[in-house]
């Protein structure tokens, strides 16, 4: 990674919106990009600028911008095709930006998008997760194990989750259920009969995943590709 200096970039169109980033947020596809771990998804031609989640306050408006001012603090939620935000200024279009909320810091809001858009994405609109549905979240002490948890215990779900002893404490705090160190213990001989598997891990985290779901189950990958043979197979739903 290299540090470059660029030309501010000018609004060019009339729904634009420029804005001074306070804060960028690194999550995991951050790094996996870096890595060029991204299987199977996009891939992004190098040189490039990497950066997704952003917060920062607005310093210039398109002409037909309806909503957002100069001096608003806002958030940045892009779609990923769209990187570049490790940046003083970017340009971004209004239909991307919502006003931080009141609730939120500028450094709480840049670590949501990504983040947050992927679990929704991955447990309402995939796994359809509803009250009374028992969930495993693989790594619930990351990034997106930490909104996972969160949003599953909304919904009322019984939530279990893998991590290590030290960041048991930090999980009972989330009100996880279930906590299940990975390091002394098999996760497929402590559960069975889940409605839902999130998977963060991939490999063979992943392949053991099918065997703890019900029939009719849901098992949602954000690292790695499902086999669908397999799913099919185990009368499962699965999703990457």
């Amino acid at each position: 990674m290299q540090e470059y200096n660029l030309e501010v970039t000018e609004i060019g169109e009339n729904d634009e919106v420029l804005i001074e980033v306070e804060n960028t947020g690194i999550s995991p596809y951050d790094f996996h990009v870096r890595l060029g771990e991204q299987e199977g998804k996009r891939l992004h031609p190098k040189p490039f600028v990497l950066g997704w989640d952003i917060s920062g306050v607005v310093r210039n408006v398109g002409r037909n911008v309806k909503i957002l001012k100069a001096g608003d603090a806002v958030v940045v939620i892009q779609d990923l095709q769209w990187n570049g935000r490790y940046a003083e200024y970017t340009v971004v279009n209004e239909e991307t930006v919502i006003k931080k909320p009141d609730s939120l810091s500028l450094e709480e809001a840049a670590t949501i998008p990504i983040n947050g858009l992927t679990i929704y994405q991955a447990l309402v609109k995939n796994a359809n997760i509803s009250q009374g549905d028992r969930i495993l979240i693989h790594g619930g002490a990351g990034g997106i194990g930490v909104f996972a948890i969160q949003l599953a215990e909304a919904n009322r779900a019984y939530v279990a989750t893998t991590a290590s002893e030290h960041n048991h404490d930090f999980l009972r705090m989330l009100v996880a259920d279930e906590i299940i160190d990975y390091r002394k213990e098999d996760f497929a001989n402590v559960i069975s009969v889940y409605d839902i598997v999130l998977d963060t891990r991939g490999g063979d985290t992943l392949k053991r995943s099918y065997d703890v779901l019900k029939v009719g189950g849901h098992l949602v990958s954000i690292r790695s590709r499902v086999n669908e043979e397999k799913a099919k197979e185990k009368n499962i739903k699965a999703y990457y």
